[in-house]
């Protein structure tokens, strides 16, 4: 399954598909329309949690699933995985009918006061000191603090 903010585009292959004659589950029908339905950004991306929101608020919507009904949320979650599964609600050559996007991360600045707090020998003596307090709540610098905290 892939992470949420994951970024797909669907394939030449997955535009001819026909669903509707595809001898697979409603389950995995519902994951393809529901593919095909959500929002794309201009150049024809969309995230995977995007696609999951999507499917939760149209699970009763007759025009994307035609089964007897979702009794589980927590499936949703993974139709993705039983998309690539022979176990269950298998689709052939799925993986061929997307591309996942691989977007270039790039690296957080620490700031100067954010080191000095990083660098003292212990986190929870840096994390009760009044005057540490606003670095700790600064957005970049909390990220790095947790990381440190859990490396320690």
């Amino acid at each position: 399954m892939p992470k949420p903010h994951t970024k797909i585009k669907l394939t030449s292959k997955f535009n001819k598909l026909n669903i509707d004659k595809l001898n697979i589950t409603n389950a995995s029908k519902f994951l393809l329309r529901s593919m095909r339905s959500v929002k794309k950004n201009k150049n024809g991306y969309f995230k995977y949690n995007t696609l999951v929101n999507f499917m939760l608020k149209n699970k009763n919507n007759k025009l994307y699933y035609r089964g007897k009904g979702i009794t589980s949320n927590r499936n949703l979650y993974n139709y993705w995985n039983y998309a690539h599964s022979h176990k269950t609600a298998f689709i052939p050559r799925f993986h061929k009918m997307y591309d996942i996007i691989h977007i270039e991360v790039k690296r957080a600045s620490v700031k100067k006061s954010c080191r000095q707090v990083i660098n003292k020998k212990s986190c929870r003596q840096v994390i009760n000191k009044k005057s540490c307090r606003q670095v700790i709540n600064k957005k970049s610098c909390r990220q790095v603090i947790n990381i440190n905290i859990v490396l320690n």
